[in-house]
Formats: C-alpha cells, sequence, structure tokens
C-alpha cells in the first residue's frame, strides 16, 4: 500500500533492482543511532528511513517519515 504522498516516481525507484537490492540493513531502533554514526565514520552515507511496526493484515505500507 503506498500513501497517497508518495508519487509513482518514487514508487517505480523503490522497486527498482537496480536501486533497492542491497541497501536496507535492520537493526534494533536503540541501535539505529550507533550503526549510523559507524558507517559515517567510514565514509558510508547512511539514513535511518523506516521502522517495522506490527500489521496483522500482512501488509506493506510506504510512507514519508
Amino acid at each position: 500500500i503506498w500513501d497517497d504522498d508518495i508519487s509513482y516516481e518514487d514508487q517505480m525507484i523503490l522497486c527498482d533492482a537496480q536501486t533497492s537490492g542491497g541497501l536496507l540493513i535492520s537493526v534494533p531502533p536503540e541501535n539505529a543511532d550507533k550503526l549510523t554514526t559507524l558507517l559515517e565514520s567510514s565514509n558510508v552515507l547512511s539514513a535511518v528511513i523506516g521502522r517495522i511496526v506490527e500489521d496483522k493484515d500482512f501488509k506493506i505500507k510506504v510512507s514519508k517519515l
């Protein structure tokens, strides 16, 4: 499910295998800042882009933070 404010172009970029493969790392929220700091100290650009929440309908919803 896409939020209304996610453009078609952004949807295509997020679904493109050339831009979405191997780019995500999942860590517990309490470790996000530490990982971001570690990556940036190694000259790796990083950002927190989302979070995992419980959803009993088993669907993915993309929205802007």
